[in-house]
């Protein structure tokens, strides 16, 4: 990406607040509907784990957070984890 730590921990807050946006709107406007309308609380909550997942990302680099999801002691949980958010 070639920015510097920085930056990095600028978009690194951003993308954690914006995390933090998403599962509040998934709690509490998705949650309290969630029997009439529980694509309303998956969407935000998927998006939540996605943008927070994004900003370690960021912050570790791309390709190292990549490395270490998919290190032999947590394989089974990425992709349990991920096929869950693709449900």
């Amino acid at each position: 990406l070639g920015m510097n730590y920085q930056q990095r921990f600028q978009m690194f807050c951003g993308l954690l607040f914006l995390s933090a946006l998403f599962f509040a709107l998934g709690f509490f406007v998705g949650l309290p509907m969630v029997a009439i309308r529980p694509q309303k609380f998956a969407l935000c909550f998927t998006f939540g784990s996605l943008t927070f997942m994004a900003s370690f990302g960021i912050l570790k680099g791309p390709l190292n957070h990549l490395k270490g999801m998919l290190a032999a002691d947590r394989i089974a949980f990425t992709t349990i984890y991920l096929g869950s958010m693709l449900m």
